[in-house]
């Protein structure tokens, strides 16, 4: 046996093993399965046949993965491709686990003659015939299911003659395989050696009315387009009556075109409301007629059409934007009638992409010796070759072989400018014709010149992410057609002409000029001097800590100003990102670093932006986004932020990181020049930093202490604006005027506005929280969210807590204000807790008593802070 033959039965369970079944549907990406199916399997088929009479061919799909991934071996004298007449092929059903070994027909040419319906009759009928008169042992007769089949494949089962089947869980020996490959193929070589060729399909009698396919007689066929607005019979044999006058007897504008139609012609059904695309093709039964209309009561004139197949749908905005049908009348009268006549390759187009479920993209590198793309005109058609001057066929050759018309393309010029320049539409797929420039016909696609695009540069592309990965990258261009995903042509489509991005980069460097109002929810005693504290910061370009004890609303005040900032700025500041510090933090986690590069089977390592690159530059779009650090101190500064020092002092820097090129950290505004932010936005290595840029943070003033302190050199960087708690006493009589509900402006008119619930016990309780707030400021200072947390708890707890406030009180005492005395004196912990329970209290509501349980609290309070019992004091 030829050693090339004994990998066949590899290849074959390779293929199922490691076929990429999440990517079915999705764009062809270089992959193992695609050299083994369309290189190695046919390398070894070809060396295994030996005698070279066979064409053998694999596909995993055209231009996306496809359920079915198949290799084909071609009679020449029988067809020159797997669209029609017969041929042997491997048929992979990856998500079966399974490949069947086929005698099979091709379908899409007899489908596009009869339709589904008939070709799948005609499929069944002439597999029937070949079978009686060829008999092969140890194959099974079809017709064959195929759960998976869709489209393109969804007649394969009724094409199937014989077939014979191998499981990946149970494969044969290997020896098995090449025999029974040996013995279909020499039973098909004799079938077609002694047979004539399959009968051409001609025609068939329906009724007094012939239905004649393509190219059946002189009469050419012609193609329509039918708005549907009838439910009934969209389905398999479904037919239709298209009258030429309207309901009031009026005739309809078009009579001509229902004149021209004939038995035979094809139409595509375009479905209105709801779903405003086209949804399947049809033919026309029978041309110009009368018929009785049951509703008029008379003989009506008009035509007859059935359905023949469905359509997932290609919607009106996607036909609309195609300039292939630009001139086409559906497109110009804006779809005004219920029949138009298009031509073939509109037809043929619009076909093509519901079959598909819509356009194919590629890249076309212009080669400016032969076609200069620059000084094309619009409407211009060129015809890109698949093979070279030589013969030779050009690198990714499948990509001239996938395209179909209506596949979208975008032009490269490859010197001098190296950049894409240009749009166009295939109009016509793969076919032969006589290039200008040569003096043979060769193989190739004709390409429609849709008119220029602002140049995107190869530096930007290469930027591009959605490009990482795809053959243009891989060969730096070095080819004449290229598949690009869809994601990556919509990328590219979507990028800014250059001129137009640095002038959107220089409108970021205006000054910032904001006015911030205070979050609702909030009191702030002297909200007049924080407000013009908060502005004058911002406005002078300074970064903000927010300080003060716990409770006080920093967190919240941080967040809103960023939010405040963000919806009135929109054109400088996009949003913020919200984070705690940790102890943990070092400069991998603020400014990036070094990681495994996943794409890579190497062990190559790759600069990864981390939290504050991502805020200028995130997915190559240059951002600003706001920083808000919670507790920043709870950090070590000098090893979280490093080289961030000279930034947040406005100055640029490099970063000891290299990607294409150094990392740099560009500090900008208004006076740097369009060559600098020409290399900034073409750059994906530079992380631009605009004059509006700001980190707002928050520092409990509790923890300074505790945690890592702040360098003066950090400390230089903001401004520190204190938000405290405003005086509980006056002239040492307690302030219960904060809570009271019954005042104009405090803290309890902000609570209730934000939840009204909130009223009834605020009355019931705002005189002693007041005095508890009071007493545990006098230890350890907390601020009103701690408060307001403590009210809600007694909201929570129900209306019939309010009648005797002591237990619930107690309860959120133990709850909310314990944790907060975590690293008190000992016998500061015991002087607070006694306080909790005085009684005839001076306040400016009069004398208040704390009706907290006593023993409860200072039981809690020893288990929590581990304090001795009173006798052992």
């Amino acid at each position: 046996m030829n050693s090339s033959s004994s990998n066949l039965g590899v290849l074959l369970q390779r293929t199922l093993s490691k076929y990429p079944i999440d990517q079915i549907g999705k764009g062809i990406t270089d992959h193992e399965a695609y050299s083994i199916v369309e290189e190695r399997i046919p390398d070894t088929i070809e060396n295994l046949l030996q005698n070279g009479e066979f064409k053998v061919k694999g596909s995993v799909g055209k231009g996306r993965w496809t359920a079915i991934p198949w290799v084909a071996i071609i009679d020449p004298r029988e067809t020159t491709n797997t669209q029609e007449g017969v041929y042997v092929v491997y048929l992979f059903e990856p998500q079966e686990g399974r490949v069947r070994l086929v005698l099979g027909q091709g379908v899409t040419e007899l489908k596009k003659d009869l339709g589904k319906a008939a070709a799948r009759t005609r499929l069944e009928e002439e597999a029937a015939r070949i079978r009686s008169e060829l008999s092969l042992d140890g194959f099974q007769a079809g017709p064959v299911e195929f759960p998976h089949a869709s489209g393109r494949n969804d007649l394969y089962g009724a094409a199937t003659i014989y077939y014979t089947e191998y499981r990946l869980d149970a494969f044969p020996p290997e020896e098995t395989i090449v025999d029974d490959l040996r013995t279909l193929v020499d039973a098909y070589r004799e079938m077609v050696a002694s047979s004539n060729p399959p009968a051409a399909f001609l025609g068939e009698t329906k009724g007094e009315q012939v239905y004649t396919a393509r190219g059946g007689t002189d009469d050419p066929t012609r193609y329509f387009w039918v708005n549907s607005n009838t439910d009934n019979w969209h389905h398999e044999g479904g037919q239709h009556f298209y009258k030429t006058t309207k309901a009031n007897g009026n005739p309809r504008l078009n009579q001509s075109v229902f004149e021209r139609a004939r038995p035979g012609d094809e139409v595509l059904v375009y479905r209105n409301a709801p779903t405003q695309a086209i949804v399947g093709r049809a033919h026309v039964e029978q041309g110009l007629h009368e018929e009785e209309v049951a509703s008029r009561g008379e003989q009506v004139e008009g035509i007859t059409i059935v359905w023949d197949e469905l359509f997932e749908g290609v919607s009106w905005e996607r036909l609309q934007s195609l300039p292939l049908l630009q001139k086409s009348p559906v497109i110009k009268t804006n779809n005004h009638y219920v029949l138009t006549e298009l031509v073939q390759r509109e037809y043929e187009m619009i076909a093509g992409l519901a079959e598909r479920g819509g356009p194919v993209h590629f890249w076309a590198t212009a080669n400016p010796e032969l076609w200069d793309v620059e000084n094309a005109a619009e409407g211009d058609e060129v015809f890109f070759t698949a093979s070279t001057g030589s013969g030779q066929k050009r690198q990714l050759n499948e990509a001239f072989e996938t395209a179909q018309p209506g596949d979208r393309v975008l032009f490269y010029k490859p010197s001098p400018t190296q950049q894409l320049v240009g749009e166009g539409t295939v109009v016509e797929g793969l076919h032969r014709e006589r290039p200008d420039h040569r003096d043979n016909p060769a193989e190739g696609i004709t390409i429609r010149y849709d008119g220029s695009i602002e140049p995107v540069d190869w530096q930007t592309l290469t930027s591009l992410e959605t490009l990482e990965g795809t053959a243009v990258l891989r060969t730096n261009a070095r080819g004449a057609l290229f598949p690009l995903p869809e994601r990556a042509y919509e990328a590219i489509r979507s990028q800014y002409p250059l001129t137009q991005r640095i002038e959107a980069l220089r409108a970021r460097l205006a000054p910032l000029t904001v006015s911030v109002k205070l979050p609702d929810g909030l009191y702030f005693e002297s909200e007049s001097d924080l407000r013009r504290q908060i502005q004058a910061s911002l406005n002078s370009g300074q970064h903000i800590i927010f300080t003060g004890p716990p409770g006080t609303g920093k967190t919240k005040l941080a967040k809103h100003v960023c939010e405040t900032v963000a919806d009135e700025h929109g054109d400088l500041v996009d949003g913020y990102r919200f984070t705690t510090a940790t102890a943990e933090w070092t400069t991998f986690d603020t400014i990036g670093g070094y990681v495994p590069n996943r794409s890579s089977e190497g062990n190559e390592l790759v600069f990864q932006p981390r939290l504050f690159l991502d805020r200028f530059r995130k997915d190559s779009e240059i951002r600003n986004e706001w920083l808000v650090v919670d507790e920043i101190n709870r950090s070590d500064i000098d090893k979280a932020f490093g080289q961030l020092f000279s930034v947040l002092s406005g100055d640029s820097v490099q970063l000891p990181y290299e990607r294409m090129s150094t990392i740099e950290i560009a500090s900008l505004d208004e006076s740097t020049t369009d060559d600098r932010l020409e290399a900034v936005v073409t750059n994906q290595d530079i992380f631009p930093v605009t004059p509006s840029w700001r980190l707002l943070a928050t520092m409990n003033t509790y923890d300074k202490a505790s945690l890592y302190e702040l360098s003066y050199a950090f400390m230089r960087r903001f401004n520190f604006i204190h938000v405290g708690v405003p005086p509980l006493t006056n002239d040492g009589v307690v302030r219960t005027s904060l809570l009271d509900p019954d005042r104009e402006e405090n803290y309890a008119t902000a609570w209730i506005e934000a939840d009204e619930s909130l009223r009834e016990p605020l009355v019931a309780s705002f005189q002693q929280l007041s005095v508890i707030w009071h007493r545990v400021n006098q230890h350890q200072t907390i601020g009103p969210s701690i408060v307001r947390d403590m009210l809600g708890y007694l909201n929570a707890s129900g209306p019939a807590t309010l009648k005797d406030l002591g237990p619930a009180l107690t309860d959120a005492v133990i709850a909310l204000i314990f944790p907060q005395l975590e690293g008190m004196r000992p016998q500061d912990q015991r002087s607070l807790v006694d306080s909790l329970t005085s009684t005839s209290v001076q306040t400016d509501a009069g004398l208040v008593d704390l009706t907290l349980d006593e023993r409860r609290l200072e039981r809690k309070a020893e288990d929590f802070f581990d304090l001795p019992p009173r006798t052992d004091e």
